[in-house]
């Protein structure tokens, strides 16, 4: 899954998408879907901020400094986009925020 910083969510939606043989290989249209979520117009990253990401099934939430700054959800009646995390092995999120991340840090998550 990939969040874009306009609130796009972009999601390879088949099951074989985890078990390629070659991670370079291209990857077709037909494989990826997306979805447009809101998106805080207020927010700027600045250093020291926490930043959280929260994946549930039909949603994806990031936040910074406890606030929601981007939420999509998967619309009812239609084929999903966001899904649910993985059932077995870990999930990392990654942050970019525009190249304005040099330095991250894991911290626990806390338990839900």
């Amino acid at each position: 899954m990939c969040a874009g910083g306009k609130g796009e969510v972009f999601c390879r939606t088949k099951e074989n998408n985890f078990a390629r043989k070659n991670p370079f290989e291209k990857i077709g249209p037909s494989e990826i879907a997306s979805t447009k979520g809101t998106l805080a117009e207020d927010y700027a990253i600045c250093v020291g901020h926490v930043m959280q990401c929260v994946w549930r099934a039909g949603a994806v939430e990031i936040f910074a400094e406890g606030n929601t700054i981007m939420k999509a959800e998967d619309t009812p009646g239609e084929e999903p986009v966001i899904g649910a995390p993985p059932a077995e092995g870990a999930v990392h999120a990654l942050f970019d925020c525009a190249f304005a991340v040099c330095q991250a840090s894991l911290m626990a998550c806390p338990e839900r």
